[in-house]
């Protein structure tokens, strides 16, 4: 041996007994900790993507009963669906609707509806 390699052995000193067992164990530790943090940053990650997704769509369609079931709603003027005024609007414009408070909702819908009110005037002003 050269006296260079001599002098670079002579800086390691002998480990004690169990040390590099003890870091190596420690390293599996964090290794496992580590894992176990990605796991639950997955899991989380997950189940809020999947309540967003599920919430989203409940909203979606309990925003859709609701503006069937709702009276007054800016979506249905009067209480009223616009499929339903047209359906009833020749028995409107004939003024035989029994119905007052159906008669009134109509009124309601077609002073907000402008689709409705055009529908109405051309069976109102026709020849």
């Amino acid at each position: 041996m050269n006296s260079k390699s001599s002098n670079q052995e002579s800086h390691w000193l002998p480990c004690e007994d169990g040390a590099i067992q003890s870091a190596a164990e420690s390293v599996r530790a964090l290794r496992a900790v580590e894992q176990r943090r990605r796991f639950l940053k997955a899991t989380v990650t997950g189940s809020v993507c999947l309540a967003g997704a599920a919430f989203a769509g409940w909203s979606l369609f309990a925003s859709n009963d609701k503006r069937r079931a709702v009276r007054g709603n800016r979506n249905y003027p009067g209480g009223i669906s616009c499929a339903e005024v047209i359906r009833l609007m020749p028995e409107y414009v004939a003024q035989s609707l029994t119905n007052e408070n159906l008669t009134n909702s109509i009124a309601v819908h077609l002073a907000d509806c402008k689709h409705c009110r055009g529908i109405h005037h051309s069976m109102t002003h026709t020849a």
